[in-house]
């Protein structure tokens, strides 16, 4: 999961795959090495998690893609998000349980963003502040 497709992508990729994941599995074995599939417990359960995680952000990623939002409103909704990631990134019941978002990809600061200072600047002045 570590491509540039967008989150919304991951997620239909990944509901692809599960829906699809019984037929690799016997095309898989009817031919000998035309696809590998990683059968393990450990494998789908990974799949299952991202894919729970990325549902549960997928609101947010709708949002994000729509040609109404300011910046502004963009990183307010990045913020709430990554509030709600790390109140429940403990909780085994979660859908973000062991998420990874925060501060390394979606914070004020995230390695995404090349110009913090300006981005700051911009959202200060769509506040009115």
């Amino acid at each position: 999961m570590h491509n540039r497709a967008r989150w919304s992508g991951k997620l239909y990729m990944l509901r692809r795959f599960l829906s699809l994941r019984e037929e690799l599995l016997e095309v898989r074995d009817s031919r000998d090495g035309v696809i590998e599939i990683d059968d393990t417990a450990r494998f789908q359960g990974k799949v299952i998690t991202y894919r729970n995680m990325l549902s549960t952000i997928d609101v947010v990623t709708k949002s994000l893609q729509s040609k109404y939002d300011t910046l502004s409103e963009c990183r307010d909704d990045l913020d709430i998000l990554m509030k709600v990631v790390n109140e429940r990134k403990h909780d085994p019941s979660s859908g973000l349980y062991q998420c990874r978002l925060g501060q390394k990809y979606i914070s004020r600061t995230a390695y995404i963003v090349q110009y913090p200072h300006f981005e700051a600047g911009v959202v200060k002045i769509l506040k009115g502040i």
